[in-house]
């Protein structure tokens, strides 16, 4: 239908060797299957730092296919689900971003995926500032680091969790005080542990209303330097 062309037309857009780094999609009643299309083209993305999907109807299952596209992503720092029907299902997904987990296919695939999608990114930069050189023009691209290698843990390799990603909106959804509490436990324990540069997450408007819930996410984030908590 309409929709799908205009995903299939968006996803082409930040597709491995796009150059777009701001993409905002807010307000356009893209549903659960259109939040599956973008997340596998920022699966392949790496030039793209700011994903805005405000006021769609993504839901739980958009909001977790992005969160584990985000996850070996390098090259994005703010992404924003607010408004979209997210629950806590989602809310946990993008917890995951931050943990350190057990290696498993799924997660071996998506960094491969990732992976390549640098390779090409960095190859096509090295090209440009080739060509720019040439021109004597100052203008000069940075390359992406790729996604980290599985590490030695306890219970065999870990995949290691997001680095890069500063800011994080799920305000306007439907997440509970659990998984709310998850996910700053996740994210306060990487910033613990220096494996994230997280430092703003918007949680208001969803169903964490009591002082005890709002007080015991509140803890596990403020106690970290800088960070911003809207909740």
């Amino acid at each position: 239908g309409e929709e799908g062309g205009v995903v299939s037309c968006l996803t082409e857009l930040i597709a491995a060797q796009s150059i777009v780094k701001e993409l905002s999609l807010r307000g356009n009643e893209l549903d659960s299957l259109a939040g599956v299309a973008i997340a596998r083209a920022v699966a392949s993305n790496s030039s793209l730092k700011v994903l805005n999907l405000f006021d769609n109807r993504l839901g739980d299952e958009g909001a977790v296919a992005i969160a584990k596209a985000i996850r070996f992503n390098m090259s994005m720092s703010c992404v924003s689900l607010c408004k979209n029907g997210v629950g806590d299902e989602g809310a946990l997904a993008f917890a995951a971003i931050f943990k350190r987990l057990v290696e498993t296919d799924e997660l071996a695939e998506a960094r491969t995926t990732a992976t390549a999608a640098v390779d090409v990114r960095n190859k096509w930069v090295g090209e440009f500032n080739k060509k720019m050189k040439k021109l004597k023009l100052t203008t000069e691209l940075d390359p992406v680091t790729p996604p980290p290698a599985a590490t030695d843990g306890p219970d065999g390799p870990e995949s290691v969790g997001n680095s890069v990603l500063e800011l994080v909106n799920l305000s306007a959804n439907s997440i509970g005080p659990a998984a709310g509490l998850e996910l700053a436990k996740a994210i306060g324990a990487a910033r613990a542990a220096s494996e994230t540069s997280m430092h703003g997450l918007a949680l208001q408007m969803n169903d964490i209303t009591e002082d005890a819930d709002v007080d015991a996410i509140d803890e596990e984030l403020s106690q970290h330097q800088g960070f911003v908590l809207e909740l």
